[in-house]
């Protein structure tokens, strides 16, 4: 059970337990302490008795794969909506069109960006009654700090979700990217930072979470000459 969450290992082991414990009952002739192998309890516990014993591993193995998966949904909806479209925030449109993301609600509007939500463009996605908010800007990168690179068009791209596993994510994030980040933890915020850089472009990826955070942030800003 190496890789799975302690909740997911109970759960295990007391499926186990619950099957370990079909057909053994003590018989004429047999001690108590010549436990029978699993095989031998499950095949003298009769047709019935036997059919729950797999129910009961089969549900605790979906449980497991649902505790191994749950934690993925943030990343994956964040690489649909905002990596596997390039940031390109015309793409990201269409895709919201096309899918029939809902509209964002005037208080996430307000988590998004507090004290000027009027400003925010997005939505939100719905998975499984979770609501990941999208939200994408573009604007100008301008004055003298910021060297070769002004006059360069930044486009961002990113998500809210509820809050999660962070490490997990960024574990996620980590492969997709195949680098590591640097991280930063400061007034109960967790910041992970991957920066990616070719000729024309620089990307920043940003994954920030904590206790003072509403929820999971998964980002991307790509400035581009």
């Amino acid at each position: 059970m190496a890789g799975l969450d302690p909740a997911t290992q109970r759960s295990h082991v007391r499926a186990r337990e619950r099957l370990d414990g079909i057909g053994n009952v003590p018989r004429r002739g047999r001690s108590h302490s010549a436990a029978p192998t699993l095989g031998h309890r499950v095949a003298g516990a009769g047709p019935a008795r036997t059919a729950w014993g797999l129910r009961a591993v089969l549900a605790a193995s979906a449980v497991a794969l649902l505790a191994a998966t749950a934690h993925a949904v943030p990343f994956d909806v964040y690489r649909a909506a905002c990596l596997d479209t390039g940031v390109d925030l015309a793409k990201v449109r269409a895709q919201a069109a096309a899918q029939k993301w809902a509209a964002l609600t005037d208080a996430e509007r307000e988590k998004l960006s507090p004290g000027n939500p009027a400003a925010v463009e997005g939505w939100a996605i719905v998975d499984g009654g979770a609501r990941h908010l999208v939200s994408i800007s573009g604007a100008t990168v301008e004055g003298g700090m910021t060297g070769d690179r002004s006059g360069s068009n930044v486009v961002s791209c990113g998500t809210l979700s509820p809050k999660s596993d962070e490490k997990l994510a960024a574990k996620a994030y980590s492969a997709f990217l195949k680098r590591q980040p640097s991280e930063d933890r400061a007034d109960g915020f967790v910041t992970y930072t991957w920066s990616v850089q070719d000729a024309s472009n620089v990307n920043y990826h940003y994954l920030v979470a904590g206790a003072n955070m509403p929820g999971l942030s998964l980002s991307v800003s790509s400035i581009r000459k």
